[in-house]
């Protein structure tokens, strides 16, 4: 959807949509219900997803954020749910897999890729600018062992009005390469499975 109009069209047709899905897969019930994103369901979606139970008492939940919010808040308060707020931060992977590792049951473990400690390196701006920094960073990467297409470059705008895309993109020593885009920094509109290796 390209229009506020046509997105409150796409959202209204969800609650229909489940409520013949439902219909034509009468038989389909479930022990437990898990529901994740809960701030982006409208509560009435909420409430034909729990008629799936095999049993009204069976479990459910809802994680919902209401920080990351994508429409209109949520109203948990309609649901009636006993709320329970989430105070510790487990997204960092590290902690998931230390947790989960204690939850399993199989006598198996995972081992995880990265077993080092570290933090995030905040890199001063050179004097001369954002193009420096980076190609100074590129040569230590470089110096390290680190592989070209083991590196991506983030930036926080578009790329048609980055400097260091205009910069390296023909740079002798670091070219910066990404074939989504043209040459002027606009979107080809390839597709996935058409872009070069």
């Amino acid at each position: 959807p390209q229009k506020p109009e046509e997105m409150n069209a796409y959202f209204g047709l969800f609650e229909k949509a489940l409520e013949e899905a439902a219909k034509k897969n009468s038989e389909l019930r479930f022990d437990a219900l898990v529901i994740d994103e809960g701030q982006d369901f409208e509560p009435s979606w909420i409430e034909l997803l729990g008629k799936l139970l095999k049993k009204p008492d069976d479990p459910w939940w809802v994680f919902h954020d209401p920080a990351q919010a994508f429409g209109t808040p949520w109203q948990p308060d309609r649901l009636q749910f006993q709320p329970f707020r989430l105070r510790h931060n487990l997204r960092n992977p590290r902690k998931i897999h230390a947790w989960s590792e204690k939850q399993r049951t199989d006598g198996m473990t995972s081992i995880p890729v990265r077993t080092s400690e570290g933090s995030v390196e905040e890199i001063p701006l050179h004097p001369s600018g954002q193009t420096t920094t980076l190609r100074n960073l590129l040569r230590r990467l470089k110096e390290e062992g680190v592989k070209s297409w083991e590196i991506a470059i983030l930036t926080g705008g578009s790329v048609k009005n980055s400097q260091v895309w205009r910069e390296l993109r023909q740079d002798s020593e670091f070219p910066l390469w990404n074939d989504t885009f043209d040459e002027f920094g606009e979107h080809t509109g390839k597709a996935a499975d058409e872009l070069q290796a």
